[in-house]
């Protein structure tokens, strides 16, 4: 009887199947890495693009502010008159006109506010802006405070009077301004000049001009 000729199977060894396992690991692990790298890139972009915008919309609601800024000083929560503008280069306070009021409150078109500098935590310094419902404060008013900016690492304000001199405080040390009790209001500064910094953004240096509105007594109170 013939016997038939055994037949041959083609097929990996297992030296190629450790070979080809190696590569695709390689592979496998290569593209992790980029997929990684990628999705760090586009976060990375995804916060500076927030960072962005959060200090275009801080320094956007800072002017609008300023340039209504108006001659209304007001009684605060201690019934000391304030002035209608004091600042120096780490706060700045001051009454506002135009505050819309779209649900028809029983309350005054004029806003007292404040923009400071704070840190909460001791690292990442904050520019918020507090204000009251009411324009006279008592001790049962309550502040309001919004965080509009973060991660501030450096700031400078100085304000221009009506001679064309910088003041790092105002009122100034040296004029009639110091004196809130006297007839006329109390003058403005012309202008006012801020500087931010952060070192992914770089530095914003806005110069604001001060509408210099005089309140009118017919305003709601």
């Amino acid at each position: 009887m013939k016997l038939s000729p055994k037949k041959h199977y083609a097929g990996f060894t297992l030296l190629e199947l450790i070979i080809a396992i190696s590569i695709f690991s390689i592979l496998g692990l290569g593209s992790y890495r980029l997929l990684k790298n990628e999705t760090l890139t586009q976060q990375h972009l995804l916060n500076q693009s927030n960072e962005h915008q959060q200090w275009l919309k801080g320094v956007q609601k800072l002017q609008q502010d300023l340039i209504q800024a108006t001659h209304r000083s007001i009684r605060n929560s201690s019934n000391t008159l304030e002035l209608p503008f004091i600042g120096d280069s780490e706060k700045i306070t001051f009454t506002r006109n135009g505050w819309i009021n779209p649900l028809n409150h029983q309350r005054s078109n004029l806003q007292r506010i404040t923009y400071e500098w704070v840190e909460p935590d001791g690292n990442n310094r904050q520019l918020v802006r507090d204000y009251w419902l009411v324009l006279d404060p008592s001790y049962e008013s309550t502040k309001k405070r919004q965080v509009l900016i973060e991660n501030v690492e450096a700031y400078a304000l100085r304000y221009l009077d009506h001679e064309g001199d910088w003041h790092k405080t105002w009122p100034t040390s040296t004029g009639d301004d110091l004196k809130p009790g006297r007839p006329d209001p109390a003058p403005l500064p012309i202008a006012v000049e801020f500087r931010l910094y952060n070192q992914h953004l770089g530095e914003i240096v806005q110069l604001v001009p001060l509408g210099n509105k005089i309140y009118r007594e017919d305003s709601k109170r």
